[in-house]
């Protein structure tokens, strides 16, 4: 993915303990999160959570465990940092204090949690997960008390969820295939809809056929940040047929395009080809 590059690119290494420090190339990072002042860096390397300046230099470690610990997520306060680890067997909710130190575990349940972001007043994480029904739901679960409330479900997947600004509404994904297919477009494509955070009224933001990926509001929560693609990329011809000739571009690349929450034409705002 394109967060690996940026983050070479910012030229953060990891933090050795020996006398002599090694730096390495990271590869295979995964799931970049920028703290609320735009200051840190978060990402998860080798299983752990790791952290560092968005100027560069040295990034250190937040957790060590033999289990994954993945999906960091900063509070808007700045002050701590959710994740999820395996350290239970399936993923649960963990935070760790952003500057490092003892990590908490939030959640509890054979269901796999994953944080994706968290309310306002840094009191609550918001998550999707199976619980007590047999639909898929979006719950927030407060981090002193450890109460978990249902904020809404579904018969079909629900995911990415994150909130405006001023909190009056919610952004997620509902169905969609797995990240690792971007650019597939078909009737079970992951679209995104806004819910109203005080009437519960859900409204489809998008209704096609293509993918939309981790969406985050914009800081005026006026559009949508997400990843997706502009144009079809042809499919797999059919066998015994001479394969389709075709050119990569900016619009068939999975980039991060802004949709306005008013319905308005969306604008790409990254030109990758090919990843």
């Amino acid at each position: 993915m394109n967060f690996i590059f940026a983050l070479i690119a910012l030229g953060v290494v990891p933090y050795t303990s020996s006398s002599q420090e090694t730096e390495l190339v990271i590869q295979g990072a995964q799931s970049p999160a920028i703290s609320p002042d735009g200051q840190r860096l978060a990402f998860s390397w080798r299983g752990d959570i790791y952290a560092g300046s968005t100027d560069g230099g040295v990034a250190t470690p937040l957790t060590s465990h033999v289990q994954f610990d993945g999906s960091p997520v900063f509070s808007p306060n700045g002050k701590w940092i959710a994740f999820a680890s395996t350290r239970n067997g399936s993923n649960d909710i963990y935070i760790v204090p952003a500057t490092g130190g003892p990590v908490k575990q939030i959640t509890k349940s054979p269901a796999s949690e994953i944080p994706t972001a968290w309310t306002a007043d840094s009191k609550s994480i918001l998550y999707s997960a199976t619980r007590e029904s047999p639909y898929p739901g979006l719950y927030s679960i407060k981090v002193d008390t450890l109460r978990a409330t249902r904020i809404t479900e579904d018969f079909r997947r629900l995911g990415g969820a994150a909130l405006a600004p001023n909190g009056k509404s919610l952004v997620f994904t509902r169905d969609g295939f797995p990240w690792t297919r971007p650019r597939y477009r078909g009737s079970a494509a992951s679209q995104l809809w806004l819910m109203d955070t005080t009437s519960k009224g859900r409204t489809d933001l998008t209704h096609n056929e293509q993918q939309y990926l981790w969406p985050h509001f914009t800081p005026n929560g006026k559009s949508i940040i997400c990843v997706t693609t502009g144009e079809e990329t042809p499919n797999v011809q059919w066998l015994g047929r001479p394969p389709l000739k075709w050119v990569d571009n900016p619009d068939k690349t999975p980039n991060l395009w802004s949709l306005p929450v008013d319905g308005s034409r969306p604008t790409r705002l990254t030109s990758f080809v090919g990843g």
